[in-house]
């Protein structure tokens, strides 16, 4: 079995025993799944204590105004998971993906379906999530990081993430890091909206309930 199907055979048994009804990413399911990966042998870093994704880094692209949104402090991924001290896995958690659309953008306040800094290989931008692309962009900057010299700022990683125009998870995920997107309840436009950013990034779904 594969590090990805392994982490995500054990976030799917811990899912089996729950009710989900309501909120649930932070407060249920973001525990649940840590205490499951820690019982498994590796080490669930709860909110990115060991920043993993470094502090004003952007992550995504508003639907609103097409811009690339500014990133005032630090966005922490829920969870980072660990082996030997070393990231092998990225996990966000949401209670729902009810924000996504097929067309148009949600207009609720604070609404978390976004794009993608990134390109397709169509050269449009990927129809998203917040916190899947909180995962795809901490990706990036890692990677580059790690390939890079110099400190890497925010502005010459956004100009070499929005260079990237390709479907393949070589482009969008170099590293190949393991992510998955849980969520308490998801429908199945839920998954097709998303599929082609998932595919991009080689990360899963993985829903606690369907609608």
């Amino acid at each position: 079995m594969s590090l990805p199907e392994t982490i995500g055979e054990i976030i799917r048994t811990a899912l089996l025993p729950l009710k989900i009804s309501g909120k649930s990413g932070q407060k249920i399911l973001q525990p649940v799944i840590a205490d499951a990966i820690n019982n498994a042998g590796y080490e669930a870093d709860k909110e990115d204590g060991g920043i993993f994704l470094r502090a004003a880094m952007p992550v995504w692209r508003s639907k609103n105004t097409g811009a690339i949104e500014i990133t005032k402090t630090r966005r922490k991924i829920d969870i980072v998971v660990k082996s030997k001290g070393q990231p092998i896995a990225l996990i966000e958690t949401e209670s729902d993906l009810n924000d996504l659309k097929r067309d148009g953008i949600t207009r609720r306040n604070g609404h978390y379906d976004v794009f993608s800094i990134a390109k397709s290989g169509k050269c449009l931008h990927f129809d998203s999530y917040k916190s899947l692309e909180r995962m795809a962009a901490a990706a990036c900057y890692f990677h580059l990081q790690q390939t890079m010299a110099n400190e890497l700022s925010p502005e010459a990683a956004v100009t070499l993430i929005e260079a990237i125009s390709s479907d393949q998870p070589s482009d969008h995920n170099p590293t190949n890091i393991a992510m998955f997107l849980v969520t308490g309840s998801s429908r199945q436009q839920d998954k097709e909206i998303l599929r082609p950013r998932l595919l991009s990034l080689n990360a899963q779904l993985i829903s606690a309930s369907f609608r």
